[in-house]
């Protein structure tokens, strides 16, 4: 509920406009911070700061974000999805940032690789990970046919400015899941306009954009590419504090990447479930 919006967007990719998910966690900051709340430069800074204050929370509860991402794949998947296959290092809680930055993006990259084997093969083969090239980000594919609907907010305002209810759910984003749009809108909006854009990744367009920005260097010039600097050694000029943000961003990361493969699980599994109740 923190990192999400209604449709399960990420806050980090779009600007919400709603300040209520900062209330209970920045009630004491509230006035002085709510203005900023709109800019999305602002915005991201504020959502590291959320992951920031839940890892002391769950610190305090004897557990952490490296715990429970571990546990998600160890776990929950072979647990709720039946499946077995996902191979996931615990990285340990108490290591230092720079260390448990290059542990993470090791692992994301493992991750988004096994994904791809078993959204083609519908299976796993450990040894067939090392063959493989480091995965584009836009450029995965999903488990759901037409997953995301993507208007652009020129053609939004040209089309839809009068109508209130899409208006809402494109405000922050310029982007949604099909699923959640009832049939008579998603008709109403494929009828008013061919402007718009469908199409089948585990990531949205601005999901992966993110991702890019923050992981490599291979569709902006002026990214983080912490992924390329903690694998290729060449963080020795960042400072703790850089390490530390970096490691928030790390995780930020892995939170989009987690919630995409739930869903799309869910997905799988529901559907097979259907297939075999028809059949």
């Amino acid at each position: 509920m923190y990192f999400n919006d209604v449709y399960y967007r990420n806050n980090t990719v779009g600007v919400i406009r709603s300040t209520n998910v900062f209330s209970e966690l920045f009630v004491n900051n509230f006035n002085k911070y709510s203005s900023l709340f709109n800019n999305q430069e602002y915005f991201e800074t504020y959502n590291l700061a959320l992951i920031d204050k839940l890892s002391i929370y769950l610190k305090k509860r004897n557990t952490s974000f490296e715990k429970l991402i571990f546990n998600f794949f160890d776990k929950y998947i072979p647990n709720t999805f039946n499946i077995q296959d996902f191979r996931v290092a615990l990285v340990e809680d108490t290591l230092p940032s720079e260390t448990k930055n290059k542990l993470f993006v090791i692992e994301i990259e493992s991750i988004l690789r096994q994904f791809i084997l078993l959204q083609k093969e519908n299976k796993i083969d450990v040894h067939n990970l090392k063959y493989m090239h480091q995965p584009r980000y836009d450029n995965i594919h999903s488990f759901i046919k037409n997953k995301y609907l993507e208007i652009n907010q020129n053609v939004l305002f040209k089309y839809f400015q009068n109508d209130n209810k899409i208006m809402k759910i494109f405000n922050s984003f310029n982007y949604v899941e099909e699923k959640f749009l009832s049939k008579t809108t998603l008709n109403s909006i494929l009828k008013a306009t061919p402007h718009v854009t469908r199409y089948s990744n585990l990531f949205s367009t601005s999901e992966s954009n993110y991702l890019s920005y923050c992981l490599d260097n291979s569709l902006f010039s002026d990214a983080l590419a912490l992924r390329n600097i903690y694998l290729h050694g060449a963080s020795k000029h960042f400072s703790d504090e850089d390490h530390r943000i970096n490691y928030l961003r790390i995780l930020n990361c892995m939170l989009i990447i987690i919630a995409n493969i739930n869903d799309e699980l869910i997905y799988k599994v529901d559907t097979l479930e259907k297939i075999e109740t028809d059949n």
